[in-house]
């Protein structure tokens, strides 16, 4: 049976999905899972689907959004109802950011967080958080918040965009870090990802294949895989501990203390991920050596984005989620 009890652990004691880090709140014992089932970009069907057969598998974190365009689909299945969301929360103008200049940004981001300061103190929630926020953002955000500090800034976190400036900032500040895109998502190319770490990084070849083309049977070469699953100083480090690359790339947030919400819509890769909890540590030493590895050959193959120390501009290409989405540009100061 699936215990549905949540248990404060460290990350390196954890070993259920219920098993969680505790959040800042008002009230007590608000416990996020270390690892959660993310649904982005799921679609509408797939995403319900999804969702409950990940509840299913154990997970208790489920994150979704309305611009994902699943969450609508994910109320009214049993797979919502679990989750016990209250539809008097849910916004109702999830474009509103879209529409908003640069200039009236950070008012925008003050409103939204007093209302939601105000759904805490009417018992709607029991915890607040925000997604995507940088430094600059937190600080100016801190000026006018009266609940501070939010429990969550969910980012995108991986080896070839750890920010370490954000990491030292919410550790400081008591907001749990957590992770989107541990594997590397879903918006980078194959032609991109030579392009970022060029040859320098081998990538594995998937097996030899045959396939029917008319009535003639033809061999195909194994072809590499470009993405930050296949990388080589991913799968060396995986070969080594005798875990899957995905698995190792969880650890690599998990043991900075970032839970992680990765997506699947594999029953057998739910599990696979889930089991990252049971793969065992990464050292130090692993985490920053994997972080380090990846970040010079992307400064090799990149020459142009180092050259002038813009700092910005090297981030800017090492960003792998909404690569193909306009909301990218949405991170006004």
């Amino acid at each position: 049976m699936i215990s549905s009890s949540f248990r404060e652990t460290t990350s390196a004691d954890a070993c259920t999905l219920t098993d969680g880090v505790r959040l800042h709140s008002v009230h007590e014992n608000v416990i996020l899972p270390w690892i959660g089932y993310g649904t982005y970009r799921l679609g509408k069907e797939q995403a319900s689907k999804a969702t409950l057969q990940a509840l299913e598998c154990g997970y208790r974190a489920i994150d979704t959004a309305f611009i994902y365009g699943g969450e609508q689909n994910c109320r009214r299945r049993p797979a919502w109802s679990t989750m016990n969301r209250r539809n008097d929360v849910v916004a109702e103008d999830p474009w509103h950011y879209a529409t908003t200049s640069a200039n009236e940004m950070a008012k925008l981001r003050s409103e939204t967080w007093r209302a939601m300061e105000d759904s805490v103190r009417a018992g709607q929630v029991r915890a607040i958080g925000v997604s995507n926020m940088t430094v600059q953002h937190l600080m100016k955000l801190k000026e006018t918040a009266e609940l501070w500090p939010p429990a969550v800034n969910q980012v995108e976190l991986h080896p070839l965009y750890p920010q370490t400036g954000l990491f030292e900032y919410c550790a400081k500040e008591g907001i749990v870090l957590q992770a989107y895109s541990s594997l590397g998502g879903q918006d980078t190319g194959q032609a991109k990802w030579k392009e970022l770490l060029g040859s320098g990084v081998q990538f594995e070849r998937g097996s030899d294949e045959k396939t029917t083309l008319s009535t003639k049977k033809v061999n195909k070469q194994p072809k590499a895989k470009f993405d930050l699953l296949h990388a080589s100083p991913v799968l060396d480090l995986a070969h080594r501990l005798q875990v899957t690359p995905a698995q190792v790339l969880l650890r690599w947030a998990l043991d900075q203390n970032c839970p992680v919400i990765p997506k699947t819509i594999s029953e057998e890769r739910m599990m696979e991920n889930a089991n990252a909890l049971k793969a065992g540590q990464l050292s130090s030493e692993q985490v920053g050596n994997l972080r380090d590895t990846l970040l010079q050959q992307l400064r090799i193959n990149n020459p142009e984005a180092v050259a002038d120390g813009n700092d910005s501009q090297f981030e800017a290409i090492t960003r792998l989620a909404w690569r193909r989405d306009p909301l990218r540009h949405l991170a006004f100061e």
